[in-house]
């Protein structure tokens, strides 16, 4: 008798999950943490860094133009030659938004296509560890600017190196499929939906207690988290063994043959 067909039935079988994997990978499919910790921490900071890096724009015109900061005015209050200056510094900010948003995204989607799908052969450490450091980089960027309030076109220079490192993009991509890498059909869709919850999470807690932030410690500060927490994913990318990184481990444990170069 003939196997029922229905709509779950796969339209190409798959039979990655019946090949014996790598000890590598053998060991990553029984860690219930892989890359969850990366997932969050750089969820974090890109959620920090967006947000402040707006809010420095805006504190930067408003200095610039001598607006009013304070939005506990009703807007018939305001005169109108100050009703002209905010709308004015308002203009600026969105202006310099899409300028870093360009920047971003000019890098991040070529870098991230061909990254992501690269790292079925140079596994997953390498693009992981680039889309992280070009977040350190860009935190740099902005603290540095901050600090020796530098014109704001640095801003776009550290905007520009999160780009070409495949900033937000390469990151998740990554993520999804190590989760893919490591996972059989009976608990993958679980993992991949467990990233996708704490991603979103961790964007939005930023924006829970970020104005409290730089009302008490300024615009640097969350820079210098940022920086922080790009560090210590990196060391847990490099130094702990939790994700299998070598190219034969991922290669075996997708169900493919491992190169000879691989073995050695």
């Amino acid at each position: 008798m003939s196997d029922t067909i229905n709509e779950t039935t796969p339209l190409i079988k798959d039979d990655r999950d019946n090949i014996p994997k790598s000890r590598g990978a053998v060991l990553a499919s029984r860690r219930w943490i892989t890359v969850e910790p990366i997932i969050m921490a750089v969820a974090l900071g890109y959620g920090i860094l967006m947000v402040v890096q707006s809010q420095y724009v805006h504190h930067y015109f408003t200095n610039i133009y001598g607006g009013n900061v304070s939005y506990s005015q009703c807007l018939p209050n305001i005169s109108d030659s100050q009703l002209r200056v905010n709308e004015e510094i308002q203009a600026e900010t969105t202006l310099w938004s899409i300028y870093m948003t360009v920047c971003v995204s000019i890098g991040s989607i070529p870098v991230g296509f061909v990254l992501g799908s690269y790292s079925d052969q140079i596994g997953r450490k390498i693009p992981l560890g680039i889309s992280v450091s070009g977040m350190f980089l860009c935190s740099l960027s902005s603290f540095l600017t901050i600090l020796f309030e530098l014109p704001l076109w640095f801003l776009l220079l550290g905007t520009g190196i999160l780009g070409l490192s495949g900033g937000f993009m390469l990151m998740v991509s990554v993520c999804m499929s190590y989760a893919a890498d490591v996972t059989d059909e009976n608990n993958r869709m679980i993992h991949i939906i467990v990233l996708d919850v704490l991603l979103f999470l961790m964007v939005g807690v930023p924006q829970l207690g970020i104005g409290f932030l730089i009302k008490n410690v300024g615009y640097a500060v969350p820079f210098l988290i940022v920086m922080t927490v790009s560090l210590l994913v990196l060391a847990y990318i490099i130094y702990t063994r939790i994700i299998a990184g070598d190219r034969g481990e991922e290669r075996s444990g997708r169900g493919e043959v491992p190169r000879k170069e691989d073995l050695q």
